[in-house]
């Protein structure tokens, strides 16, 4: 190595990374090649979909391994560090490999590169880097660094520290690494690796609001993301769904604050161990992928096309489709096996008028509910909701009427339907919904009432506070003038103290002072 890089390298703080194109001679604390090629399949991959060179935001790039190894393979670096030496180092080696054209090296923190920067970028590099930032600064300046980079970088590689890792800045970082990326509409991890800190050993993940891994490659999301169903919670925000090249691939991503987050691992389950016959039966789909680490769990299957049933209550009969629900959950009951999860949204109705149960993340062959009774509620629910779009107020009590409607210990699995039960059952729920609605009429006249009260108490002491304007304007005329008064005055008692007339009568003024003194004097005397 040159005589000027071995002198950059002795001023090193930290030898982090080794020197690109010197490992055996020059290791650093932490090897980087197995990660760089971890980072250049990602990026072939998008050099790829764009047929051109990219743009690299390295961010923390510290003796430049991942800069110098991506600037080489022809691609334009910008390399951020906030120490010196560092950049100077860097510096240095693209001096030595002559790539200054590719490889531009700043001395800056991000948030200073966030102020001073007007570019976008087609990957940003993020490796063990985002701790400090937590650390330093804390959560929310964190979170809209990571915004930042989503917005104006199309892809981004980032290698997390963990919370345990038995360090002073892991009480400041999240629960789980990926808390704060939920707003990229994808996220994977892409790898594990060693760290020279700890025994922990760090995930990497890939994330992007425009492109997906499929089948070991990039490709553009595009229309792919599968919106949620219009009952979503806050727990969906951890899941993610995409049709890309004709199949599903479902996204979880666990928190240890909650405990739903075993679906998706269950529907794999349920669905590889289904022999031919339930399979062919239900139309369960076929498992094409599965992988599940701490942090991601990622379920790739054959997509079953359809549209959930609260999309077609406008196109097709209520009683249509009540009949092909329960012509199907025959079939689950045939097999011995329980949904365990009937909403609107995990049933669609097909070409052929047909419906699949398409969600098997509760799927068994026991009932997840209390009893089989509850598990009848639930679809008794889901025919409320058909016949009235509404399965939030589902109100009234069902024991005397249910196992009318039908007879879960039939030997043939017939079902037994009431219709004038049914019907009657429905009367009653659209007249509680009456009474529902007449009772959020009342209340809503007496919040009116209320309003109406609140504002004039508002317009009176709206005028009360005008008329003490009105006061205050008037006192700080009245003030102006005086004070306009009082400048004149000065001004002409200055005029007359500072004129000849007054100097030369001064000793005659002062004559007549003295002699007003004596004769009151003698006065009082």
């Amino acid at each position: 190595m040159p005589n000027k890089l071995e002198e950059l390298w002795n001023l090193l703080p930290e030898r982090y990374q080794s020197i690109y194109g010197f490992e055996d001679s020059y290791e650093g604390k932490r090897p980087s090649r197995d990660r760089l090629e971890i980072i250049r399949r990602v990026v072939k991959d998008l050099r790829a979909l764009k047929g051109r060179r990219l743009k690299i935001l390295d961010i923390g790039a510290s003796q430049g391994y991942f800069s110098l190894g991506l600037a080489l393979d022809g691609n334009y670096v910008t390399a951020i560090d906030d120490n010196f030496d560092n950049v100077s180092f860097v510096q240095g080696l693209a001096d030595y490999y002559s790539i200054q054209d590719k490889l531009d090296c700043q001395n800056l923190d991000i948030n200073d590169f966030i102020k001073s920067n007007s570019q976008e970028y087609d990957l940003v590099l993020c490796f063990s880097v985002l701790h400090h930032e937590y650390w330093k600064n804390g959560t929310e300046s964190t979170k809209q660094v990571i915004d930042y980079l989503r917005r104006t970088c199309d892809a981004g590689i980032f290698e997390l520290a963990l919370r345990d890792e038995p360090l002073y800045w892991g009480a400041s970082l999240p629960t789980s690494p990926l808390d704060d990326f939920l707003d990229y509409r994808y996220i994977d991890q892409i790898a594990t690796v060693d760290n020279h800190l700890s025994a922990s050993r760090r995930p990497i993940f890939l994330a992007s609001d425009k492109y997906i891994s499929s089948n070991q490659k990039l490709t553009a999301i595009n229309d792919g993301l599968i919106p949620p169903h219009p009952f979503v919670d806050e727990k969906h925000r951890r899941r993610r769904a995409f049709l890309i090249d004709g199949h599903l691939m479902k996204f979880e991503f666990p928190s240890s604050s909650a405990n739903q987050f075993w679906e998706l691992e269950n529907e794999y389950e349920f669905i590889s161990k289904a022999s031919d016959e339930i399979r062919n039966g239900l139309n369960l789909p076929k498992v094409m992928d599965f992988s599940k680490t701490e942090f991601v769990t990622r379920l790739v299957r054959t997509f079953i096309p359809g549209k959930r049933i609260d999309q077609v209550l406008n196109e097709v009969n209520s009683k249509q489709i009540e009949s092909a629900i329960l012509i199907h959950l025959k079939l689950w009951a045939k097999y011995g096996l329980y949904p365990n999860d009937l909403r609107p949204w995990n049933l669609i109705v097909q070409d052929d008028a047909n419906v699949s149960y398409i969600d098997y993340g509760r799927s068994s062959e026991f009932c997840n509910d209390a009893n089989d009774l509850d598990c009848l509620f639930s679809l008794l629910t889901l025919l409320v909701y058909i016949r009235r779009a509404d399965s939030q107020r589902f109100t009234i009590a069902l024991e005397e009427v249910v196992f009318n409607l039908l007879d879960l210990e039939s030997t043939d699995i017939d079902v037994k339907w009431n219709e004038a039960l049914f019907d009657k059952l429905i009367a009653n729920e659209l007249n509680l919904l009456k009474l529902l609605k007449r009772s959020e009429i009342l209340k809503l006249e007496s919040h009116t009432v209320e309003a109406y009260a609140l504002t004039q108490e508002r317009d009176a002491l709206t005028q009360e506070r005008d008329a003490l304007t009105q006061e205050r304007d008037a006192l700080t005329q009245e003030r102006d003038a005086l004070t306009q008064e009082r400048d004149a005055l000065t001004q002409s008692l200055t005029s007359i103290l500072n004129s000849a007339s007054w100097r030369l009568t001064k000793p005659y003024r002062s004559i007549k002072l003295k002699l007003l003194l004596s004769l009151r004097g003698r006065k009082s005397n």
